[in-house]
């Protein structure tokens, strides 16, 4: 794990160059400014690319967690009576301490600690080592969450910790002045390592080769321990070829002479005897979380690949950080526990449970979070309608990894749960597509935007029969607003629309203002005013594969939804209208222009559409002021022939906004 500190008068100019560094695998830059104003904070989260802000942690002006996505915070020792304020918006806490005593009373557990100063500080001159190597070894890995190497840190020395009980390291000196430039430099440091220990699948559905390439696709460096040979297929499952257990010790063994590794998961072994074994091991050698999917039965197959034994269950558990069972998994190992009864299993051993694939009565899946501390965490995400070989060994690899990049074990289950779905969805087939992101189904959704249409009905059937002669014309995203209509109603017709959209390529569905409605009818996202539900709270709801648009009316709003994290932006109104009843001031041609000059000044410019009374005869118009689309409403409505209507602007609007397709 690699942490970055932000230099002390850090600007929007400089902290532009991080967003390189998050596509080389950055994923920890905490912010931390001298003398610095909330507005300073905000200009620096501007210029740092909003899908990135998950990975910035805040060490000040912590009311950012209510109105943006930042990931975390750093609390330094002067800060610990913050924990509760702060925890309740985010689980991701890092702090520090500059000694091991300090260390020991943090009076809280955080993500994870920095203990510094390990080396001469580069960027502060006459900071001098005062930690003792030799004791930290001997300490940290009693210490019950990770601690990063802070002062001094360079490539090799990143390297060198490793060896002394540190899980990685945080530095800002060598990075900042490094005479190569950032990237370079950046680029010396090595990425995190997790070892994958389990069976090996020809089919790389499932397994070591499943998990590598969950690990490689999330930026980290999979290492392989492989405890047993299959002899299966995606479809089949026949046999499994046990490698003894004095291989596996051996081929550890050696590993973890230049691989000190701090992450780890164990899938399939041929015995409980075996994975406690191995468990024992990877504790030896001190890596500090340690991840067990009890793989008890081939997913394509009846056959028990172990014999149960409760002793050894209560010992495995006690060795591990986190046991990711299936619903058919947990019942076998623990019995048909109710939530209570797991929850005690978990804070009697220290360890985390998470429950996976329990189906609800609603159409949702539900992912359950039992913690050593006795909390319980519920995830949801919608069924999806294809299955995948191997959602086991995806999921628990993803968790392992975002362990390993500086998560919290809430958020990295939570996201495990999402980067499941999105392997489900990926294709109908049995084995799933690795290279499928969500923010690129989303690009692609993005594409539309240049006509949208907005219902103005409280009718279901009116909308269907609205929406369906919309789409024969060609116009592909369309907006449900039903102001007056229950929450119910709402998804009832949702649900209706998303089947309707089906039968079209490329179609979108977004839902005004109604972000549970989304999560229930698997809508393409939401669109928020600026009175409804932030879009940092929409975000964490419904993840980055959703479309998340937002109104505004003046620059200052724009400026808001861009540290926000918006998607896309209804600028307006642009004339009075008759469908909406409580109206921002008007903006006219005058008033788009100003708001399309501002948005385009930004770092990260946001797609504009304008909203508001608008006809068609305006186009020629809206065309030069420098917005990406409009959104239409009584033009489309009040029309005896709506899919004709929608052809001749399809075709006006590629004209005027030079798109080849609309």
């Amino acid at each position: 794990m690699l942490v970055l500190f932000t230099p002390p008068h850090c600007n929007g100019k400089f902290a532009s160059k991080y967003n390189h560094l998050f596509e080389e695998g950055l994923h920890a830059l905490i912010l931390r400014l001298k003398g610095a104003t909330l507005r300073d904070y905000e200009e620096l989260l501007l210029a740092i690319n909003p899908k990135y802000h998950c990975r910035v942690l805040i060490d000040n002006y912590f009311e950012l967690l209510q109105y943006t996505t930042v990931g975390g915070v750093y609390l330094n020792p002067s800060k610990w009576d913050c924990y509760d304020e702060v925890r309740s918006f985010t689980s991701r806490v890092a702090t520090s301490a500059h000694s091991l005593e300090e260390l020991a009373k943090v009076p809280f557990t955080p993500t994870f600690a920095m203990l510094s100063p390990v080396y001469d500080s580069i960027s502060k001159s006459g900071y001098k080592a005062a930690l003792s190597l030799e004791e930290c070894k001997m300490q940290l890995p009693h210490i019950p969450f990770p601690v990063l190497a802070l002062g001094g840190i360079t490539p090799t020395r990143y390297k060198e910790v490793k060896n002394y009980g540190f899980a990685g390291a945080a530095t800002l000196g060598y990075v900042y002045e490094a005479a190569e430039g950032l990237l370079s430099a950046f680029r010396r440091f090595t990425l995190p390592e997790v070892l994958s220990v389990g069976g090996h699948d020809p089919s790389g559905g499932a397994g070591i080769v499943a998990d590598s390439q969950t690990i490689s696709r999330l930026g980290a460096v999979p290492l392989t321990v492989p405890t047993a040979l299959t002899v299966q297929n995606e479809k089949c499952f026949k046999e499994s070829i046990a490698i003894s257990r004095q291989q596996i010790e051996a081929m550890l063994q050696l590993l973890f002479e230049t691989h000190p590794v701090k992450v780890a998961k164990i899938g399939l072994t041929s015995s409980l005897e075996d994975t406690l074994s191995i468990a024992q091991l990877l504790k030896q050698h001190g890596v500090h979380f340690v991840i067990w999917d009890p793989v008890l039965k081939p997913s394509k197959g009846n056959a028990l690949l172990w014999e149960q034994n409760k002793s050894l269950i209560e010992k495995i558990t006690s060795f591990v950080d986190l046991i990711t069972p299936n619903q058919f998994e947990a019942e076998m190992l623990w019995g048909n526990q109710e939530k209570s009864d797991l929850s005690k299993v978990a804070k009697a051993h220290d360890t985390a449970i998470l429950v996976t694939g329990q189906a609800t009565k609603k159409g949702f899946i539900e992912d359950s979070l039992y913690t050593g501390e006795g909390k319980v965490h519920s995830f949801y995400e919608r069924e999806t309608p294809f299955d995948k070989h191997g959602t086991g060994c995806a999921l628990s690899s993803y968790i392992a990894t975002r362990i390993a990049q500086g998560y919290s074990l809430e958020d990295s289950c939570r996201a495990g749960q999402k980067y499941v779905a999105l392997l489900r969805a990926s294709s109908s087939s049995l084995l799933g597509d690795y290279r499928v992101k969500e923010e690129d189904l989303k690009k692609f959704s993005l594409q539309q935007v240049a006509l949208q249409y907005i219902t103005n009905s409280s009718s279901s059937e009116d909308i269907l029969q609205k929406a369906k002669q919309y789409l024969d014309g060609g116009g592909r995203w369309i907006q449900l607003r039903m102001k007056k209509a229950s929450h119910e109603e709402r998804v009832a017709t949702a649900k209706r629309l998303k089947q309707l959209l089906r039968n079209y390529a490329r179609a979108v569905l977004i839902i005004d203002d109604d972000v549970e409605a989304v999560l229930k009818s698997n809508a393409d996202g939401v669109h928020l005013g600026l009175e409804d539900c932030g879009i940092a709270e929409a975000r964490k709801k419904l993840g980055w594969g959703k479309i998340i648009g937002g109104t505004c009316n003046k620059e200052e709003d724009i400026r808001l939804r861009a540290i926000e994290g918006a998607d896309y932006i209804g600028v307006g109104p642009f004339r009075t209208t008759q469908t909406k009843e409580k109206l921002s001031p008007l903006l006219g041609g005058e008033g788009l222009q100003r708001l399309a000059s501002f948005n385009k000044q930004l770092p990260f410019p946001i797609p504009l559409v304008g909203i508001g009374g608008i006809i068609e005869e305006d186009l020629p118009l809206l065309s030069k002021l420098g917005i990406d689309g409009v959104a239409l409403s009584a033009t489309i409505e009040s029309s005896n022939d709506i899919q004709a209507t929608v052809q001749h602007l399809q075709k006006k609007i590629a004209t005027l906004w030079h798109i080849q397709e609309i």
